[in-house]
């Protein structure tokens, strides 16, 4: 599988100063494919071990980051990426699967008063063939947190572009 990262797929957006929000999110348990947890993923060290590499070669560093998802429910909001930070378009990761696109957003998690750095992590669904998450459920790559487990109340800072309110 070739994967040589092009101009056309892609996307840094610029760092503007831009209003945060901080979002309560309830730690909960997801598919648990990124970790390669599940007993029936095909990626037996999970998708991101696999991913990793490739978000590199396109600019997006997750080497200091633990190799799995933290799945944040932020209900009543959901995520919905108007300018990410990075995209990474038609990304062939995998040869069972077709291409995917992704984004990533700048965040910070909060829990016990500590804050982490991390990132936003999402899989366009469109271009996604199963495991989709909730709307309102949101994956972050971040350094492994030892004090998370599912049920944790943590604090989600995001810039607010990056969300909007739901309104059903």
């Amino acid at each position: 599988m070739k994967n040589r990262p092009t101009s056309q797929n892609i996307k840094t957006f610029s760092k503007q100063p831009c209003n945060i929000k901080s979002l309560k999110a309830t730690v909960v348990k997801g598919h648990q494919i990124a970790s390669g947890q599940n007993p029936n993923t095909p990626y037996k060290d999970g998708s991101i071990v696999i991913q990793a590499p490739l978000f590199k070669q396109h600019g997006v560093n997750i080497d200091h980051m633990y190799k799995a998802t933290i799945n944040l429910d932020i209900a009543p909001y959901q995520l919905s990426i108007v300018e990410p930070d990075h995209q990474i378009i038609d990304l062939p990761w995998c040869d069972a699967i077709a291409p995917e696109t992704f984004s990533f957003c700048h965040c910070q998690l909060n829990v016990n008063e500590q804050t982490y750095a991390g990132l936003i992590y999402y899989p366009h669904p469109e271009t996604k063939p199963d495991h989709f998450q909730r709307a309102h459920v949101v994956e972050v790559i971040a350094p492994f947190i030892k004090e998370i487990q599912y049920g944790s109340q943590v604090t989600l800072n995001v810039a607010a572009k990056h969300i909007s309110p739901l309104t059903d």
